[in-house]
């Protein structure tokens, strides 16, 4: 693979997959206050500007990479951020009613909002990291450079573990949302089936290109039967869940475990010996 497709991968394709989970994790959490607890009133106007919000925090931090950002970027970025949550959300009355208590909700979700872009932003920069390592390694790939001390040069297995913690560490607002939601829901369901979805997608491929960058930093021929294998097992999970996910009906109930756990009762009493006299 040459070191330009890294560049892609690591500056835009990966980047972005770890925008769809933050943004999908962020609907969650905005459908269970929304309509759970009836704290917040967005509309779908909003999700819109907030996920291209998010897009934005990838192409500010490549951006970044080739000039220098000033500092008070941010502040007008965010304060035109604000402006627009205020006009999409359909309340903009003039710039005197934008701080009144009924704009509360949100302030509260321009705020979450900036949260998120900021992990959006150092997802980022974790996967510049490997995109570096890996223009190092394609550029050196020729010469007769010594393993141990190139070795030392290269950031990747140090950031590896840090790359697999952030992301992993997205399941913990997963499960608190589900326990938070206390019952089975179509759309928590579906939101979690795409979640796991590209979460493993994400996972994967970003692992076996680091397994790849570790064949070719010890000279050991890629196996490509593995490589193609490891894609098709992807491709394969991908769809199956996927197709759960749109085919699962809209009224799915699970059953109660109170049901479950009378069934199995039932049947370990129909299975149980009678006593010999």
């Amino acid at each position: 693979m040459k070191a330009k497709e890294y560049n892609f991968k690591y500056r835009y394709l990966y980047p972005m997959l770890g925008v769809l989970l933050y943004f999908i994790l962020s609907l969650m959490s905005f459908y269970l206050i929304e309509v759970e607890f009836e704290l917040m009133q967005l509309n779908n106007s909003l999700y819109l500007l907030f996920f291209l919000f998010l897009v934005e925090a990838v192409l500010h931090s490549n951006a970044a990479l080739e000039v220098k950002i000033p500092a008070l970027t941010f502040v007008v970025e965010f304060a035109v951020y604000l402006l627009a949550v205020i006009i999409f959300s359909g309340r903009y009355q003039g710039l005197t009613a934008i701080f009144t208590l009924a704009n509360l909700d949100l302030f509260l979700f321009w705020l979450f909002s900036i949260f998120i872009w900021y992990q959006a932003a150092e997802l980022c920069r974790i996967f510049e990291y490997f995109r570096k390592d890996f223009d190092k390694i394609y550029d050196r790939s020729s010469e007769n450079w010594n393993l141990e001390e190139f070795r030392r040069l290269l950031d990747y297995p140090i950031i590896w573990p840090r790359l697999t913690r952030k992301i992993s560490w997205l399941n913990l607002p997963l499960f608190i949302i589900w326990a938070a939601v206390g019952e089975m829901n179509s759309t928590i369901i579906f939101l979690t089936i795409i979640f796991l979805v590209i979460e493993v997608f994400l996972l994967a491929l970003t692992y076996l290109d680091k397994k790849t960058v570790d064949w070719r930093v010890n000279r050991i021929k890629e196996p490509a039967a593995i490589k193609s294998g490891w894609r098709k097992f992807l491709l394969l999970f991908i769809i199956s869940a996927l197709l759960l996910a749109f085919l699962l009906p809209a009224n799915y109930q699970p059953l109660p475990m109170d049901r479950i756990n009378s069934f199995i009762v039932q049947r370990l009493a129909l299975t149980e010996m009678p006593e010999i006299n």
